[in-house]
């Protein structure tokens, strides 16, 4: 131990790293290497909670249902907007939505 610590003062007295500063780079690599063992840890809870997360078919058809909606009245919407102006084509926007929403939920569940 006695050799290490004569190495140090040797270091400090050249103008290298004083033994503080490789104390300090020391612990700042610990730290360092502590937070990258944390972020796998983290990373792999995430995952291992996700895979338990899988839908069942229920879920699954109620998805596709809700998708098939939503994309119906998306359609409608887009076309309403192509006819008229202004609170006309507003209109024409809702009920396309409304009417696009009612067929894609018939069409998807």
């Amino acid at each position: 131990m006695a050799g290490l610590i004569d190495t140090d003062r040797a270091k400090a007295e050249f103008g290298r790293a004083t033994v503080a500063e490789c104390g300090r780079a020391s612990m700042k690599r610990d730290r360092q290497e502590i937070e990258l063992i944390k972020a796998v840890i983290i990373s792999l809870g995430a995952v291992l909670a996700l895979a338990a997360c899988n839908p069942t078919p229920q879920q699954q058809a109620a998805m596709r249902c809700g998708a098939s909606t939503a994309g119906g009245a998306a359609v409608g919407a887009g076309l309403g907007s192509a006819i008229g102006g202004g609170k006309g084509r507003d209109i024409a926007m809702a009920a396309g939505a409304l009417g696009g929403g009612a067929m894609g939920h018939r069409m998807g569940c």
